[in-house]
């Protein structure tokens, strides 16, 4: 008996169906996604199966040629995932949002199989409003999600188990750091040329902290270059976030839903710059809804006003965890789906 997985190739899309396939391995899961390289990368060192499908971004632009592109591909998309589903035959497929999880559960719907989508957001993105009318079932990570149908289940964002669960000496070991105040920068998956280049700024003044910063493969060789500070640990990415968490004292990044989630589990204080292309403006939702930190918008984004929130929070104590552990999410999501199946 098996599952499959349809997501989008960030790492906002693609933790929480880990998260999810980790509390569901019994069923075989198996993923879907529209993006190789770095996401594929990250399903195969979790342990999963996946499929690639070739599907083009859209540019919500009605009349232009993209559009035109992204309906042809959505087409061989749809017949691709007709082929996978037929070959793996899984009872039930789970969309967890990004435009590479459409072909999927379309072909889903077609072929009479349990459609399940997971949106992390605050705001409904456009792949899971759409999906949502041909879903079985809907759950979302907040309970006052913008767009989400009446009859959607509150179930949080599904983050990794071990995320929470590290001690800080266990941190600060698995880095080679002290045990010393430290920041940690992240940009997303991506990694966010804007706010590595204003924390470079910001580095001569902040000789208190050590830092753990995490930059995207495309701006690490520059920095990890420049850098020489034998208390700052760079890196261009980083599977093993639980070591990274135990460290931090201050998170300064966007504002993504895992972020969010996961700041949350963890309770520590945090800078939040949102992707201001994101669709919908969604991480400033996102940013919005999350208690005890600073948001800067990127237009707003300087040394000074980065400077100025460090040393604003930089006092703060980890804030009481305000949600559920993630085998509480699992649970509550793995409930939903055995109802859904009628086992």
């Amino acid at each position: 008996m098996k599952i499959a997985i349809a997501c989008g190739g960030t790492g906002g899309h693609i933790y929480p169906g880990i998260a999810i396939a980790e509390g569901i391995k019994e069923f075989k899961p198996f993923f879907i996604t529209g993006k190789k390289g770095m996401a594929c990368q990250i399903i195969k060192k979790s342990g999963f199966r996946v499929y690639v499908i070739p599907i083009s971004f859209w540019k919500r632009r009605l009349f232009s040629l993209n559009t035109l592109g992204v309906i042809f591909s959505n087409i061989f998309c749809i017949i691709a995932s007709f082929f996978i589903l037929i070959k793996e035959r899984p009872k039930a497929i789970i969309g967890m949002g990004g435009y590479p999880s459409f072909p999927p559960i379309l072909a889903g719907f077609f072929l009479r199989i349990k459609r399940i989508i997971h949106e992390q957001n605050a705001k409904m993105g456009l792949a899971n409003r759409l999906l949502s009318k041909i879903a079985t079932s809907v759950a979302i990570s907040y309970e006052n999600t913008e767009f989400a149908p009446k009859n959607a289940i509150f179930t949080g964002c599904p983050i990794r188990r071990e995320i929470g669960k590290i001690g800080r000496d266990d941190g600060f070991s698995f880095f080679g750091l002290k045990d010393k105040k430290t920041i940690l920068v992240m940009g997303g998956s991506q990694g966010s040329s804007r706010i590595n280049e204003v924390f470079f700024e910001a580095i001569p003044n902040l000789s208190e902290f050590q830092i753990l910063w995490i930059t995207g493969e495309k701006d690490y060789p520059t920095i990890k270059s420049r850098i020489q500070n034998p208390e700052s640990r760079i890196f261009p990415f980083i599977f093993e976030m639980e070591y990274v968490y135990a460290c931090a004292n201050i998170i300064i990044g966007r504002a993504g839903a895992v972020s969010i989630a996961e700041i949350k589990r963890c309770g520590i204080p945090a800078i939040l710059i949102p992707y201001p292309f994101s669709s919908d403006q969604h991480q400033l939702k996102n940013a919005e809804v999350l208690k005890d930190t600073i948001v800067i918008k990127e237009e707003n984004l300087s040394k000074d006003s980065l400077l100025d929130a460090i040393f604003k929070i930089k006092d703060k104590e980890k804030f009481p965890i305000e949600v559920e552990s993630t085998e509480r999410f699992l649970e509550l999501l793995y409930t939903e789906i055995k109802f859904v199946f009628k086992y």
